[in-house]
């Protein structure tokens, strides 16, 4: 008996419970892209929402890429688990899903190669590699206007434009904002939220500190119908920066904190980064320096444990190996 309830407790505590997607909304998605939109990586992205952890992202993509009908969307669905992986700041385990894919991109359609760039420019970007993310997403700008992918040009413009803020040329960066409004008349919401919030904050890193405001705190209504969490993060920490632009500390401690909780309910490592260092640096200004140094310990920890350095430099060998690839063929 001690043997059997032994086993069952091994059994119990070995057996990983995944979140997955419910066979329902996995039928119904194969039955869209059956119908021919074949070409829809968002129809298999919104899967992944449902999943909570890289691990479960990985359980199904192996899943959903046995019920998948072609080599195009089982593509697709490798770059849909990097991109979801990603987010959550594993970047070395995103890049693992890609490898398999890098050594054949040179024979997938133009528009494969459009998103697969897209992504590894958003690893670049959030591995904070801006100058090489430029070069994915311009990679991927070509391949989706050739596809004559206009919704998804619009996400690579969008992104080109972050990449462009990050090295300080926000003038450059609100033109590509201004591509992307422009590409298609089909934007969703949600996309139109972060344009404006992108926009926002090249406003605020050329001084137009009234202009951005505004924008962030209409952002806020948007984000109440798109319940986009990690916008509403993203909106808390750009407000807060402003403040401690004009040096208003209490009202950026106050968005810096909402943001905080709302990134631990959320688990957006990269976001707690952000704010670790942002509330060190707010502290630390305020004569808080025992709460200083307790958040800067935090931002230290986490950065390590998201191996920042290294995914940049993955994404980097990584394109060196489709480079051999090509020269090869």
């Amino acid at each position: 008996m001690k043997t059997i309830l032994a086993l069952l407790l091994l059994f119990l505590f070995s057996t990983q419970l995944y979140a997955y997607p419910g066979k329902s909304s996995i039928q119904s998605t194969i039955e869209q892209l059956n119908r021919g939109n074949q070409k829809d990586l968002k129809l298999i992205t919104d899967l992944y929402l449902d999943c909570t952890s890289s691990d479960e992202a990985l359980a199904f993509m192996h899943e959903l890429e046995k019920q998948l009908p072609s080599s195009t969307l089982t593509s697709l669905n490798r770059i849909a688990s990097a991109s979801r992986i990603s987010f959550w700041g594993d970047h070395s385990l995103a890049l693992k899903q890609l490898k398999q894919l890098s050594a054949s991109i040179h024979a997938q359609s133009k528009y494969v190669k459009g998103e697969y760039y897209n992504i590894l420019g958003k690893i670049s970007y959030r591995s904070e590699n801006p100058r090489t993310a430029i070069q994915h997403y311009e990679k991927s700008i070509t391949y989706l206007k050739q596809a004559a992918e206009p919704v998804a040009l619009q996400s690579a413009y969008t992104n080109l434009g972050l990449a462009y803020g990050a090295i300080d040329q926000h003038e450059k960066a609100l033109t590509y904002y201004n591509e992307a409004e422009n590409v298609t008349d089909q934007t969703s919401a949600k996309t139109q939220l972060y344009i404006e919030l992108n926009k926002a904050l090249s406003l605020t890193n050329l001084g137009k500190h009234a202009e951005s405001k505004r924008a962030f705190m209409n952002a806020l209504s948007y984000i109440k119908e798109t319940k986009d969490y990690f916008a509403e993060v993203r909106t808390y920490g750009n407000l807060a920066d402003i403040y401690v632009l004009e040096d208003s500390l209490e009202k950026a401690e106050d968005f810096l904190l909402k943001g905080r909780k709302l990134a631990v309910e959320h688990r957006f490592k990269l976001d707690l980064i952000r704010f670790d260092l942002t509330l060190a640096k707010v502290y630390k200004s305020k004569g808080e320096f025992e709460k200083a140094f307790l958040y800067l310990e935090s931002h230290d920890s986490i950065r390590n444990n998201v191996h920042i350095e290294k995914a940049a430099e993955d994404v980097m060998q990584l394109e060196k190996i489709n480079q051999a690839a090509i020269d090869r063929l």
